[in-house]
């Protein structure tokens, strides 16, 4: 999947509020820091489908549900950090 410039955004909006550091994102995820650093710095341009699937789940998405956020498919629910 082409990374969405606002994509970035979203990962980290879901990654605070799962409470997840880059660094637990990726031990659960199974993802690299290196990838995982790229994606959300925009240094990369694309999403594998693995990495798709183990971060939505990490995020307790399905996979569509995911896909369809980060694309825009769907508004991006409010998040109001605690």
């Amino acid at each position: 999947m082409i990374v969405p410039d606002d994509a970035r955004v979203k990962i980290r909006a879901e990654m605070t509020r799962c409470g997840y550091t880059v660094e637990s994102l990726c031990q659960t995820a199974d993802i690299s820091q290196t990838v995982l650093r790229g994606i959300l710095s925009g240094k990369s341009q694309s999403i594998s489908t693995r990495n798709l699937y183990a971060m939505g789940r990490a995020f307790g998405y399905e996979i569509s549900e995911f896909v369809d956020l980060l694309s825009g498919a769907v508004g991006y629910p409010e998040f109001h950090p605690e």
